[in-house]
């Protein structure tokens, strides 16, 4: 007869994707178990070739976040799987990537409205961390821009991180139709007499929320790593980041099948996990990741955890010094997992993310969450 005044068991479901949503009728409960894969991503797009040089990036810090949107009628009596949240979209950092012209100048890097998909009348928040390579320059704005002029929908980054080169940056803005043609900008401005102050700008973590007639909620976390890592598992709950992946040029080789095909025989240390780029990870920057060795076109596989193989479509020579030489002149790197006696650890700042009330929305820009967060059931 008492089983009704009970509460529901607590419950720890798991969830894993790129951004993990689930919802919570309470604030503050810690997530069991939190952790967060660093999975190496590569510049550009299309095919790796000679002719198509795609660069491989990895990380040296890392970015996770917990949003929670409520509508502002929310309440915990009410059903939370009811409740109207926003939208979150996350945007690319690679359209925030300031690249000095020839003139010294830093041309505006944006983001079309237009590509979005936002609702007329409703307002929108961007948050976005900085990483400012000096402040030697009071000149960034960030903001929306109609053609080559900012609205007042915009701010100015150095004012808000003060002295510090990294940090969150956010603005808000309403979207109406007229703005279809509008874009999020971002631009170091400086004139002729300024040439030589102009500074190197990354964005990342960048997320759009739709918070019309609703409050926001956010826990931002950034964790430096002191190096850059090109895979591997972050557990936030201990702090342990495994680094699993290596990241190397490949400058020699060992056997020359022809003219078009050599192959390089790793030691122990740089051995492969697993033959099978899906497992791999498999990565280069002028060479596609394949299976097998029949292919004809330019493309590396592993022909066993100890060989890779090297395949191009053009000449590249018969001995090993003309090998070595089209090396010097092409640099080829790769990346891929290794073997788990290979694998590293290091220690990094733990962090511990907590529910927020309704709907949670938990991210990391460096690759998929997996959690285990807490539920009555």
């Amino acid at each position: 007869m008492f089983e009704s005044y009970l509460k529901p068991p607590l419950i720890f479901p798991t969830l894993t994707g790129s951004i993990v949503t689930f919802n919570s009728q309470y604030a503050g409960f810690p997530l069991k178990s939190h952790k967060i894969a660093l999975t190496a991503t590569q510049s550009g797009s299309g095919t790796p070739s000679p002719d198509n040089v795609r660069t491989i990036n990895g990380y040296s810090e890392l970015h996770t976040t917990n949003s929670s949107i409520v509508n502002s009628s929310y309440s915990t009596s009410g059903t939370v799987a009811q409740v109207p949240y926003a939208t979150v979209t996350i945007l690319s950092a690679n359209s925030f990537r300031m690249v000095k012209s020839s003139s010294g100048q830093y041309p505006a890097t944006r983001q079309p409205l237009s590509a979005l998909s936002l609702t007329n009348g409703h307002t929108y928040k961007l948050y976005a961390y900085f990483n400012i390579s000096s402040q030697t320059t009071k000149s960034l704005r960030f903001g929306l821009r109609n053609g080559n002029t900012f609205t007042s929908e915009v701010v100015r980054p150095n004012d808000i991180l003060g002295t510090a080169t990294q940090g969150w940056v956010d603005f808000q803005f309403e979207y109406t139709n007229s703005k279809s043609a509008y874009d999020i900008a971002l631009i170091n401005i400086c004139d002729s007499s300024a040439l030589t102050d102009v500074i190197d700008v990354t964005l990342s973590g960048l997320m759009l929320f739709d918070v019309t007639n609703e409050a926001i909620s956010i826990q931002n976390t950034t964790i430096q790593i002191g190096s850059t890592v090109y895979g591997g598992e972050y557990d936030a709950r201990t702090g342990v980041l495994t680094v699993d992946t290596i990241y190397k040029r490949i400058t020699t080789v060992n056997n020359i099948t022809n003219s078009k095909i050599a192959m390089l025989i790793l030691t122990t240390p740089e051995q492969a996990y697993s033959y099978d780029i899906s497992t791999n990870n498999l990565l280069c920057n002028i060479l596609k990741p394949s299976n097998y060795s029949s292919a004809t076109d330019n493309h590396v596989h592993f022909t066993n955890t100890t060989i890779m193989s090297f395949h191009f479509a053009d000449d590249i020579g018969t001995t090993k010094a003309e090998w070595e030489t089209y090396l010097s002149n092409n640099p080829l790197y790769v990346s891929y997992k290794l073997i788990e006696s290979q694998w590293s650890t290091i220690q990094l700042t733990p962090i511990q993310l907590e529910t927020l009330l309704a709907e949670n929305n938990i991210w990391a820009d460096t690759g998929d969450t997996t959690l285990q967060y807490p539920k009555f059931g």
